[in-house]
């Protein structure tokens, strides 16, 4: 039965998509944290303006000044930039606890189907988890695979707790908005 991985030898998968994509990763998030510290600055420039606009005895320019801030943060939340980047930087430490689990393994371990299955479905999971988030822009995606959590949950995730727990065998991918 062929099951797609029978051509190429989990060596040459490793060398080949986990190297270049830890390498991809590694120069797409210096320019997202560029983006997002240029959203920050703007919105805390805005801040200082209004509170000049107040020492300075103009009041009717405050709230123009603020819907302005405010119209910024929409706009950063409304692509999606934080989670791409958290994405980003879970997935790239992912690739790197990979890199240090394949490097650790003896030649015989590495050659058997079942690492090389395992191998696959993580590294791939993880650059599926990036293009959601990518694609869904303000969503947040959740992906867990056979036990193991593939994001850690956010900060005002209520549910966090329980969803890392539950972990199934089966991959489950959730987009919530």
């Amino acid at each position: 039965m062929w099951n797609g991985l029978t051509t190429l030898s989990g060596d040459e998968y490793y060398r080949e998509r986990v190297k270049n994509l830890k390498l991809h990763y590694q120069t797409v998030i210096p320019d997202e944290v560029d983006a997002q510290g240029m959203y920050d600055i703007i919105i805390l420039a805005c801040s200082g303006i209004a509170a000049l606009l107040g020492a300075y005895q103009r009041p009717m320019s405050i709230p123009v000044v603020l819907a302005f801030a405010a119209m910024i943060k929409q706009v950063s939340s409304y692509q999606g930039g934080r989670g791409y980047l958290h994405t980003l930087n879970h997935s790239l430490a992912k690739l790197c606890e990979i890199e240090m689990e394949w490097d650790g393994n003896s030649d015989f371990y590495k050659s058997s189907p079942y690492e090389k299955q395992k191998l696959f479905e993580r590294v791939e999971g993880l650059a599926l988890q990036v293009v959601q988030v990518a694609v869904a822009g303000k969503g947040a995606v959740r992906m867990r695979t056979s036990g193991e959590d593939a994001t850690p949950p956010s900060h005002n995730d209520s549910q966090g707790a329980s969803n890392t727990q539950s972990a199934t065998s089966a991959t489950q991918v959730s987009v919530q908005t």
